[in-house]
């Protein structure tokens, strides 16, 4: 019996690749002064990650993005939008 391999979904590759391009997402907002990219990336941000959390599973590449998906969102609102929000629990 050979071992499993576990390939990511399509939708959570592209909640990673949302979630890896936050940077240049600010950037390009301040560049322009246009917060409503920030706002328009948080939404889509927002509704995969509702598509992935229905289809979620705990396995590992799973695990890891969750918690680099909540990471991400805590170091967004936090330090960049100046957002009161609770420490992460781990």
């Amino acid at each position: 019996m050979g071992v499993q391999v576990c390939l990511p979904l399509p939708i959570a590759e592209k909640l990673d690749n949302l979630l890896q391009v936050v940077p240049q997402i600010l950037e390009q907002s301040a560049n322009k002064i246009a917060p409503y990219l920030v706002i328009q990336h948080l939404e889509a941000i927002s509704e995969i990650c509702h598509q992935w959390l229905d289809s979620l599973s705990l396995i590992p590449p799973d695990y890891a993005l969750l918690l680099a998906t909540k990471q991400r969102i805590f170091d967004l609102l936090v330090n960049i939008l100046n957002v009161t929000a609770p420490k992460p629990s781990n």
